[in-house]
């Protein structure tokens, strides 16, 4: 009886037990038919795509995302290997992962796909090998992903810029030829203006027209050094600047060029600090933020406000600029035009981006400002709101004393002298001008429009000249190919280089010819007088 009373117990032990491992186990098999669920769930409803291998390299699965990203339906794809679809090019990057699996478990490369239509598919592929254990490969499985549109979108991006660039080098390109040959117009009017000024003295009734002349022909040198430095075919002069005078400059400009719709008030500080900055860039950062103001008030007029002073700036209020604390020229800015969107507040410094209609400009410009006032150290912060205007406020380190005056440099008396010049230029209105003015210097002056006849008189007597100045573009030979020739006859022979404009020299390359110096027409009287004593001197 107690036999069987145990034989009971354990049955019912042991069915128990089963019972209990039965329901634990279908548990289990629910609880991964779930899981299995969710993980085809998300394969299938993703927009990535999903590509499984066997061990052979053949397709065993795809999602519905890698067939439309194919353009085959499921039955074309599956038991064909990825190399049918893939290009020849990339071909290379799933061999090695199938060629040796073991020293590729996990990889992840761009590749592209040829799809059914003959397009192509621009993919980002990340893969990985399946194993039963460390040794056996049960095969391969990768998720896609289709980066067609954001490489198109970097595509058309990349030709916008290229365009741009190729624009801008064009301009560049248009702006040497300008400035070489409007140098050339305005060296004869600035010389011949001041022999005027001389011949007429300052008791004559003449005598302001001639100094206007000669300040408009010096103030349109100065536009074609700011039309070269624009198109980055000159670099900047970096030196000591008083802001407070190129804001009085432009304001004189903008008076008489803005409508009376739109009124003008400024609030300068002459004992603003100086800073180091290009006085022509600076001048631009001022034009082109009075420009953008005078367009934001074009159509309904109103205020244009410029504002000077220096400023201190603590840590906790110069870490908002990415600035160093200490002192500031602050230059504001202010309309009282439309105003900018806050959307488009992020946008304003794209090179690319404009607000303004075709043929009404080429946008807001603030690039370039931001460019310049980085170079010079400084920092840009912008206030506005559509409908009440914008202020612009922009921060240049004072490197100087806010009580440093202008430096006052004594005019010394112009330097002639006797020596013989040899003066070569194939442009006769600035022969007969420079001629003119050198010898009112008292030089003994022999004057050549032809490079190749100025060879032949030097070859015949050296020895007759003391100095020889050519221009660097003329016909036949060459301002740097003349010097060169007249090195070999005379290697010590001073020699002046004069161009409207080149890349080609400038005075490294130029002392490394022999030539001695290297001038940029158009030069005024003290100019030139100075350059000539300077290379006789060293000579």
């Amino acid at each position: 009886m107690e036999i069987f009373f145990c034989t009971m117990l354990t049955f019912i032990f042991f069915g128990l037990l089963i019972s209990r491992i039965v329901s634990q186990k279908n548990k289990i098999q629910m609880a991964l038919e779930a899981s299995e669920k969710r993980c085809r769930t998300i394969l299938e409803t993703t927009s990535e795509g999903y590509w499984r291998l066997d061990a052979d390299t053949r397709t065993v699965e795809v999602n519905d995302a890698m067939c439309a990203m194919l353009g085959y339906e499921r039955e074309e794809i599956l038991g064909k290997s990825p190399m049918a679809f893939v290009v020849l090019e990339d071909r290379r990057l799933l061999t090695e992962q199938f060629d040796s699996p073991h020293a590729f478990p996990y990889r992840k490369y761009n590749m592209t796909i040829k799809k059914k239509d003959a397009t192509f598919c621009y993919t980002r592929i990340n893969a990985a090998t399946i194993r039963e254990d460390s040794d056996t490969l049960k095969g391969y499985f990768a998720l896609v992903s289709d980066l067609t549109e954001v490489r198109d979108a970097r595509e058309v991006l990349m030709e916008k810029c290229l365009a741009q660039a190729q624009k801008m080098e064009s301009i560049g390109t248009l702006a040497g030829g300008i400035a070489h040959d409007f140098n050339n117009i305005l060296f004869p009017l600035i010389g011949y203006a001041e022999l005027l000024k001389e011949d007429l003295g300052q008791e004559t009734a003449h005598h302001h027209y001639i100094v206007a002349i000669l300040h408009a022909a010096l103030r349109a040198k100065d536009l074609v050094s700011q039309i070269l430095t624009f198109s980055r075919q000159a670099e900047g002069e970096i030196k000591p600047l008083r802001v407070y005078l190129l804001v009085n400059e432009v304001l004189k400009l903008l008076r008489s060029t803005l409508p009376t719709t739109i009124k003008i008030r400024s609030n300068l500080d002459s004992h603003c600090g100086l800073v180091a900055a290009d006085p022509t860039q600076v001048h631009q950062v001022i034009m082109n933020l009075a420009t953008n103001a005078f367009h934001a008030m074009e159509t309904t007029g109103g205020s244009l406000e410029i504002s000077l002073k220096q400023v201190s700036m603590d840590e906790d209020e110069s870490v908002f600029l990415e600035l160093p604390a200490g002192n500031y020229a602050q230059l504001t800015v202010t309309d009282t035009g439309t105003g900018i969107d806050k959307k488009l507040l992020d946008k304003i410094f794209d090179p690319h981006f404009t607000t303004k209609e075709k043929n009404t400009g080429t946008g807001p410009g603030l690039s370039m400002v931001r460019e310049v006032v980085g170079q010079s150290k400084g920092g840009l912060r912008i206030y506005s709101e559509p409908g009440k205007g914008t202020t612009v406020h922009v921060y240049l380190p004072v490197v100087g004393s806010r009580d440093i005056g202008e430096p006052r440099k004594k005019q010394e008396p112009i330097q002639g002298g006797t020596e013989s010049i040899l003066l070569v230029d194939d442009e006769e209105d600035i022969i007969h001008m420079s001629q003119a003015l050198l010898t009112r210097l008292g030089y003994h002056v022999t004057a050549l429009t032809n490079s190749r006849e100025a060879l032949e008189r030097f070859t015949a007597s050296p020895e007759a000249f003391d100095l020889v100045i050519t221009d660097m573009t003329m016909p036949g030979m060459t301002g740097i190919q003349l010097a060169e020739n007249m090195k070999v006859v005379r290697p010590d022979i001073p020699m002046i280089l004069c161009t409207g404009f080149s890349r080609q020299v400038n005075g490294e390359a130029a002392r490394a010819m022999g030539i001695d110096g290297v001038v940029l027409k158009p030069l005024v009287k003290r100019e030139m007088a100075d350059i000539i004593r300077k290379v006789l001197g060293e000579n």
